[in-house]
């Protein structure tokens, strides 16, 4: 699949005040249960300070620690990578400068590697060398991080906790471009027991191996972006969602969202639970695009998969293939906008012991090439 994610501004991709990428599950205090992951607002946070201007920035064995060399010998690291390496303590917050022509320093070495709840920040120098918050970290205008042919720009390691990411920027015109996605989420990462999983926003790419989301208490994977020119896309192979209070997948506006590799939504099937937990597998809105090949849903306390108009322009498609659609309370597939088709391939979906097969006012919505025949109906009991 080509992906383009380096022309992708990456603004707030991945939230950790809000906990929305968390560590995975720790052994515990004993008592059998994982420990709740870290909560950053409420312990006492770290700073580190970069700037990619080569007078304010040096990458030494012990920069990084004020925000000015005037202060002594810990002042700004020139690369975010060498100020990773002084992360001691969860929560870090850094606060990244870019150079005079906006752009984070061409020494950067790529990909960079987040983790330990770090929040990141974009910022700027003052006339003395100073490194300040910058007022422009909510609109994207922060550090442009060109990153590097073939590689992610970032990644989420999944052994050290999450990260947040605020007002940067990741465009290959600032380096030497063609990474292969603006965030990467590592392999065999959890997500456990938090109130939101993984949220992709204002353009940004997420890319989620063998990701496993369980005990959410919100949606567990959230995607829009209200910029049209830079759409919110996730990739995810292996997706396993469990137990969102939520939405499972929840693509909004401008959404370009992809499920693959025997990706998996809700409970086991042979013992749904009751009350079931998931709402619903997939929520598409407004403009989203949903592709989900090979993936099962299954015990959903309303709708397998559900399209709905929103509040944006647009409406949503959805693409299926190869799924299991099960279990579900009230409709296989609901259609209240948009269309849902399923393509046949790889392989014909199935739908099964559903309520109802498939909602529809417009029967034309759904184009199916299932397993066995399928009933449309307007309402379901």
């Amino acid at each position: 699949m080509q992906r383009l994610a380096w022309t992708a501004v990456a603004t707030a991709l991945v939230s950790c005040a809000d906990t929305s990428v968390s560590p995975s599950p720790s052994p515990g205090d004993g008592d059998g249960k994982a420990d709740s992951p870290i909560d950053c607002t409420k312990v006492a946070m770290n700073e580190l300070f970069v700037a990619a201007d080569y007078a304010v920035g040096a990458d030494t064995e012990d920069c990084g620690f004020e925000s000015s060399w005037r202060f002594g010998h810990n002042g700004p690291c020139l690369t975010l990578a060498k100020a990773l390496q002084h992360v001691v303590t969860p929560c870090t917050t850094i606060w990244v400068a870019p150079d005079a022509s906006g752009v984070a320093s061409r020494e950067e070495s790529y990909p960079i590697h987040l983790s330990g709840d770090v929040q990141l920040y974009a910022a700027t120098t003052d006339d003395s060398g100073n490194v300040i918050a910058n007022d422009t970290n909510d609109t994207g205008l922060g550090p442009c991080f060109g990153g590097s042919a073939g590689v992610p720009a970032f990644v989420v390691d999944a052994s050290g906790g999450g990260a947040s990411i605020t007002g940067f920027t990741i465009d290959g015109s600032c380096g030497a471009g063609g990474a292969s996605d603006a965030l990467d989420v590592a392999d065999q990462l959890t997500l456990y027991n938090v109130a939101r999983g993984i949220e992709v926003s204002a353009g940004g790419d997420v890319r989620a191996d063998s990701v496993t989301i369980d005990k959410i208490a919100g949606d567990g994977v959230s995607c829009s972006s209200t910029d049209p020119l830079h759409p919110a896309q996730f990739d995810a192979g292996h997706l396993v969602v469990a137990a969102a209070h939520g939405r499972d997948i929840a693509a909004s506006d401008n959404c370009e969202l992809w499920l693959h590799d025997n990706s998996t939504l809700g409970a086991d099937p042979s013992v749904c639970e009751s009350p079931r937990p998931d709402v619903y597998g997939i929520w598409a809105e407004s403009s989203a695009t949903v592709n989900a090949n090979l993936t099962t849903i299954s015990c959903m306390a309303s709708d397998g998969v559900h399209l709905a108009a929103g509040d944006g322009a647009g409406v949503p498609q959805v693409g299926l293939g190869g799924n299991i659609i099960q279990g579900s309370s009230f409709a296989g597939v609901a259609i209240e906008a948009g269309a849902a088709i399923d393509s046949g391939y790889p392989a014909a979906s199935s739908l099964v012991a559903n309520t109802c097969d498939v909602v529809a006012a417009d029967p034309s919505a759904f184009s199916a090439k299932t397993v066995s025949p399928v009933t449309i109906r307007a309402t379901c009991p």
